[in-house]
């Protein structure tokens, strides 16, 4: 069975589509909400939590938190994963992100929905009847989310402050980023500043500000810039260090990601690092 390949449908180009043989990965971060139901049992691993997922049931996994994932059994099934954008899920949602605890929704009507959806992306409808229909399945996955992980719906000044160290890892994608300038960022204490990021994202800022860069390196690649631009500006050292930890991360190297992508070609160019990312 060959590798899943990411596609987006024609006109939204801000939506990731996957469907073919499960895989594993480890620690992945994403800033898309993302929708997946698998065709036999899969494992999510999420805050040294371990859920089984039911063939069939559908995964819900929000934006900024690590996790990893791995299919139970051998050959491995066949999984179906929709990427929904932060626009989206702003949409839906009311203005709001979506946080799942546990990820597994057990709502046989949700799944049924879920495979109408992916169903209707793949049909030659217009764009905006298919982004109508994921923003649909966004709000009814609404009711199944909860406020806080940590069990307060209020953002306390903890919160607030890994969102900023957050955003300012996410602005700063193409260099190494120290604590000490990100406790200084924060004003909080590196240990401390630790602890507080990895309650809110499942992962230590260095490991969070890794993901990041790959994420953007991803979409970088999906949107046909050569690879040797892409590992400057995600902040790599040089091509083979990124095609290393590239492939470790997702468990193909660039380029055969790059092969597999078969959304709509974007222009071949240089990146400019003076753009916005």
């Amino acid at each position: 069975m060959t590798a899943s390949a990411p596609w987006s449908p024609a006109g939204l180009s801000d939506v990731v589509l996957l469907d073919g043989p499960a895989q594993s990965y480890r620690g992945n971060v994403h800033r898309e909400l993302k929708v997946m139901v698998t065709d036999q049992p899969y494992e999510i691993t999420r805050r040294d939590a371990t859920h089984l997922v039911p063939a069939g049931a559908l995964v819900a996994l929000h934006a900024d938190e690590a996790h990893s994932g791995r299919p139970t059994e051998s050959p491995p099934g066949r999984w179906r994963i929709i990427c929904v954008p932060p626009a989206v899920v702003a949409e839906a949602a009311g203005g709001s992100g979506l946080r799942f605890d546990p990820p597994v929704v057990d709502d046989a009507g949700l799944a049924g929905l879920f495979a109408a959806v992916f169903d209707l992306m793949t049909q030659p409808v217009p764009a905006g009847e298919r982004r109508q229909a994921l923003v649909e399945l966004v709000a009814a996955l609404v009711p199944h989310s909860s406020d806080d992980l940590m069990g307060s719906g209020d953002a306390g000044p903890a919160d607030a402050a890994v969102d900023k160290l957050r955003l300012h890892l996410e602005q700063n994608r193409s260099r190494n980023v120290s604590l000490d300038e990100l406790a200084d960022l924060v004003g909080m204490s590196k240990y401390r500043m630790v602890r507080a990021c990895t309650a809110r994202f499942g992962a230590a800022p260095h490991a969070l500000h890794l993901q990041l860069r790959l994420d953007l390196a991803r979409e970088l690649i999906r949107r046909g810039h050569p690879l040797v631009d892409v590992a400057l500006v995600t902040g790599f050292h040089d091509q083979p260090h990124f095609g290393r930890t590239f492939a470790r991360a997702y468990g193909q190297t660039p380029s055969q990601y790059r092969a597999a992508w078969s959304g709509d070609d974007a222009p071949k160019r240089a990146v400019d690092v003076s753009e916005p990312l």
